[in-house]
């Protein structure tokens, strides 16, 4: 085999590794995997970060797929997450009078796939709307752990990070996050890839009245299942 196909394949073999490991692996089960020698390795995973395939996080010390490999792998799943979920959405919005929206996580931005728009309730976003403020309100946090947020911003202020782990710990115990404001409220879910990868989130909002304090727990439940069966489908090992 000539050179090119050569690199060409153990390229493809690394990106294939990583994808099974979202943590990340160190340098050197990489190379035992791939079977190189420490220089052979090293080069190799240079060339992939130049392309930014692959990234060092260097507090751990580990490889992860980078940006262009979550790129590449976000088109595909774009399509599938649009038709597996849009009927859930469409149930949402339905049993809770209120407006519901599928969010797509592009890597670099949020993209709102679908939006059903319940007559008395708000508009929230149109579909195509884009976001690329991971960092900012509502759900842009959602996306990201808290080391990707670190490295996909120049600074994030310490308060700012504080109410980012706040809402993480609040996510984690309830299943569902919340935004209340003055003339509406929010609710969110995320949804995940085999890798446990943040690829999309479900949102309903609603205003004081259609959505009032007193309706959020039930309305929570009923977003809670509708992501779990939509779970169920994109990725049957998540599911539970």
């Amino acid at each position: 085999m000539s050179e090119a196909p050569k690199a060409l394949e153990r390229g493809l073999r690394v990106l294939e590794i990583l994808a099974g490991y979202p943590g990340g692996l160190g340098f050197g089960e990489i190379r035992e995997s791939m079977g190189l020698s420490d220089s052979a390795c090293h080069r190799l995973l240079l060339g992939l970060q130049d392309l930014d395939y692959v990234q060092k996080q260097h507090e751990q010390g580990v490889y992860t797929c980078g940006p262009a490999f979550r790129r590449l792998n976000g088109q595909t799943h774009t399509d599938h997450l649009l038709r597996v979920v849009r009927p859930y959405v469409k149930e949402l919005c339905d049993r809770t009078g209120n407006t519901a929206l599928l969010i797509a996580n592009q890597v670099d931005h949020m993209l709102i796939l679908e939006r059903f728009l319940h007559e008395d309730s708000i508009a929230l976003q149109d579909v195509g709307t884009i976001r690329d403020n991971f960092r900012g309100p509502p759900w842009g946090w959602l996306f990201k752990s808290l080391n990707e947020l670190k490295t996909c911003a120049n600074s994030i202020e310490a308060a700012t990070m504080n109410e980012i782990k706040k809402a993480k710990d609040a996510l984690a115990k309830n299943g569902f996050v919340i935004r209340v404001q003055r003339d509406r409220r929010r609710l969110a879910t995320p949804l995940f890839d085999a890798n446990k990868h943040c690829i999309g989130a479900i949102s309903v909002g609603g205003t004081p009245i259609s959505l009032p304090d007193e309706d959020i727990p039930e309305i929570s439940t009923v977003l809670i299942e509708m992501t779990q069966l939509a779970q169920a489908i994109l990725t049957p090992d998540l599911a539970a």
